[in-house]
């Protein structure tokens, strides 16, 4: 570690015109950044989240498998809000991915439900694609 960071390798092969291969090794540094968060159900608590993203507001959308839902956090860990529960209804969530346009809907993967649910900024559903078949 320096300055915070963890220093890993990783190889890669550069052919050359000789047609060898060559081991290059490669430094990468990583940092974390920030960290928050407790295991629960509770606003603000994770369990098993699967996929993140950030708004262009900088807060931090989780989609949580085993809690059915997807959490807006600020950027230091509490809740703005909470979207979805368990089930098969609209605005219930299986997640296992999510994503953030540049308007800020909220599209999340719920392959739970074999299908997509696009919510607004407010959580509200705006649209569902896709059913089981």
């Amino acid at each position: 570690k320096a300055n915070g960071a963890t220093a890993i390798n990783t190889m890669v092969e550069q052919k050359g015109k000789d047609g060898n291969t060559t081991p290059l090794k490669i430094p990468i540094s990583i940092k974390t950044c920030a960290s928050f968060g407790s295991f629960g159900s509770g606003e603000a608590q994770l369990h098993n989240p699967v996929a993140v993203a950030i708004d262009r507001n900088g807060n931090i959308i989780v989609a949580e498998k085993a809690n059915h839902r997807v959490q807006v956090l600020k950027k230091d860990g509490s809740s703005i809000r909470v979207i979805g529960k368990r089930g098969s209804g609209e605005g219930e969530l299986g997640p296992c991915g999510v994503a953030v346009t540049e308007q800020g809907t909220i599209v999340v993967s719920d392959t739970g439900n074999n299908r997509v649910q696009i919510f607004q900024e407010d959580g509200s559903v705006l649209r569902v694609v896709g059913s089981e078949g």
